[in-house]
């Protein structure tokens, strides 16, 4: 039924639910179809809304939604958000060769990437030596070949035990050279490690991982 999804305006509203950027769409979204609607006005708002036009009468679904962007305020004595990832200890699974190992994933290089081997259940680690406050994780998919290995994939916080605190999904194949970005910023969003696994036979492989939030 991924045909119901059409004739519909993706809109942003202020606290007070006034509209204050709206984006009309009209043909059909297929199933597993992903839309991107870019706000590049400088539009501020509390609230996002998909809503079809008037006229058009029919269900509304949505496998998934992400909203992108930055809180224009922020609490008293908040700290700034940086990246926490880069040159930190890195471990995985396992190495493709000697020029994929763990820390090229988070050397600030997108031209180098961490290969596991093609084994069951890879993973990919990073250690922020401290609990860490995490705003977002930013993943961006080897530039060349085989990027559509990279889906159906976990990434969680881990607290210094290793136990897992959040976590989010990666479910649609992600490009070569791709960017994917998923937004923890909860209160429970705190932890020392961040990790990526998939839980299936097949390489991991990624360009560069950034954790984006502060130490606690």
């Amino acid at each position: 039924c991924g045909g119901r999804l059409r004739r519909f305006f993706v809109e942003v509203l202020d606290p007070n639910e006034n509209v204050v950027f709206s984006q009309y769409h009209g043909g059909v979204v297929g199933n597993g179809a992903i839309r991107t609607f870019a706000v590049n006005d400088g539009s501020v708002g509390r609230y996002v809304r998909v809503r079809y036009e008037d006229s058009y009468k029919n269900c509304l679904h949505l496998g998934e939604i992400e909203v992108w962007g930055y809180p224009t305020e922020l609490h008293a004595g908040s700290p700034d958000i940086v990246e926490m990832a880069l040159n930190k200890p890195a471990t995985a699974s396992s190495n493709y060769n000697s020029n994929t190992f763990p820390a090229k994933s988070n050397d600030g290089d997108v031209n180098t990437i961490h290969h596991s081997k093609c084994n069951e259940h890879p993973w990919w680690q990073v250690d922020l030596e401290v609990d860490s406050f995490v705003q977002d994780v930013t993943i961006t998919n080897r530039l060349s070949c085989c990027g559509g290995r990279l889906r159906q994939a976990k990434v969680q916080i881990l607290d210094s035990n290793e136990n897992v605190v959040d976590e989010r999904y990666i479910a649609s194949a992600v490009p070569n050279g791709g960017v994917v970005q998923k937004v923890f910023n909860q209160d429970i969003s705190v932890g020392r490690y961040v990790k990526v696994s998939m839980n299936r036979n097949d390489c991991l492989h990624m360009a560069e991982v950034a954790v984006n939030g502060y130490s606690v």
